[in-house]
């Protein structure tokens, strides 16, 4: 019910304004192209930073493996412990990042198709 309401609400803006719908993004109507592209712009350097990170990340998991299984074979306990748990956390931080990517690749979706609608 409420989602109805607010459909209603922006086409209505929609209509008052002269826009169309392809202009108004969440109920703004500041969303002209020159927005699009410089969200679309700021998006991609979001997700290529993260990308860094992430690439950063991994090598310090694939660096901890190493030592983890080294410290396995030399049975030697008290490092073994100390390794799992910062493996786990490094991993629980790429996983983070993940899907921090997902989200902002869908959303570059989102506002490309915006985009890539509005020149035709």
């Amino acid at each position: 019910m409420m989602f109805e309401a607010q459909v209603e609400s922006q086409s209505e803006v929609c209509k008052k304004s002269g826009m169309s719908s392809l202009q108004v993004v969440g109920g703004e109507k500041t969303a002209t192209w020159e927005d699009l592209h410089a969200e679309y712009r700021e998006l991609e350097r979001k997700i290529n930073k993260a990308c860094d990170q992430m690439t950063a990340i991994y090598s310090k998991i694939q660096d901890i493996q190493v030592r983890l299984d080294r410290a396995r074979s030399r049975d030697q306990f008290g490092f073994t412990y100390t390794l799992e748990m910062q493996l786990e956390v490094l991993q629980g931080v790429y996983n983070k990042y993940h899907m921090y990517c997902s989200i902002q690749a869908e959303r570059l979706l989102q506002v490309e198709s915006l985009l890539f609608a509005g020149e035709e």
